[in-house]
């Protein structure tokens, strides 16, 4: 198995061939990940997912590498604590603003029971009315308008077939059948790990405990194929502090910038 941090920060780059698109370009060296997406210009689809140097010198190095890749169009990056001086300020010299604090968080699936009641009924996406649930639900979350929901459709519905058991969506179900809640879920390559990619919870249902059983009917889920580890990197105002309650530990923590 590869080491904690590693799972916890390989969720962005840690994916099947058949689940990369063809618009995706990358840079894969020591100390430096990033990802462009030609046909998205937004920061959300082009980041800087490991950041790490050695020196001054070696930042201004993979600075410049990361500006050619990107050329023109904004980016974000994710940088582990604790920061060096010489990067802090050769940020704010480069334009970027520190946006956010996120947490890698981890769990030993060994620690997690098979059955755990949950607050509301989960079901994994697979057919149509399924993933017409998640458009639905992801919309409200988000401020979907109607007019991007059959675009959504479309591609939830390619998402899912091309997973295949891989990774997917999850949705949660009210008692009387609406859905009030989703999740994203992968598996990692080598199968050891399951990296939890998100969840969202419309804000009438909220505090109620779904976003709770969203989380553990995936970590069951993964239990049961056998995975060993859970993953996640958590905002830390948002999610993290749900995610330790349920028994989630801290191991790292990371500085999210995104460029002016």
């Amino acid at each position: 198995m590869k080491d904690l941090l590693t799972y916890i920060e390989s969720h962005h780059w840690d994916y099947q061939n058949k689940l990369v698109p063809k618009t995706v370009e990358t840079i894969h060296n020591d100390g430096l990940i990033a990802i462009k997406n030609t046909s998205i210009k937004n920061v959300f689809a082009n980041k800087v997912v490991l950041f790490n140097t050695e020196s001054e010198e070696d930042y201004k190095q993979k600075w410049a590498r990361v500006e050619e890749f990107f050329g023109n169009r904004p980016f974000s990056l994710w940088v582990r604590e604790p920061l060096p001086l010489y990067i802090q300020q050769g940020l704010l010299r480069n334009n970027c603003l520190l946006e956010d604090f996120y947490e890698g968080v981890f769990i030993n699936l060994e620690n997690v029971p098979f059955s755990e009641d949950n607050e509301c009924s989960v079901a994994i996406v697979e057919n149509d009315t399924q993933i017409q649930d998640l458009v639905n639900v992801s919309s409200i979350i988000w401020g979907y308008s109607e007019q991007e929901k059959p675009n959504l459709f479309r591609q939830r519905k390619d998402f899912v077939n091309v997973f295949n058991g891989d990774g997917g969506f999850v949705v949660a179900y009210s008692e009387e059948g609406k859905p009030v809640g989703y999740g994203n879920y992968r598996y990692s390559t080598d199968g050891h790990a399951l990296y939890l990619n998100g969840s969202g919870v419309l804000p009438t249902y909220r505090n109620k405990g779904i976003y709770k059983s969203l989380v553990r009917f995936r970590l069951h889920m993964a239990k049961e194929k056998g995975c060993k580890l859970a993953t996640c990197q958590a905002r830390g105002n948002y999610s993290a502090p749900i995610l330790k309650k349920l028994s989630f530990q801290q191991a790292s923590q990371y500085q999210y910038w995104v460029t002016k």
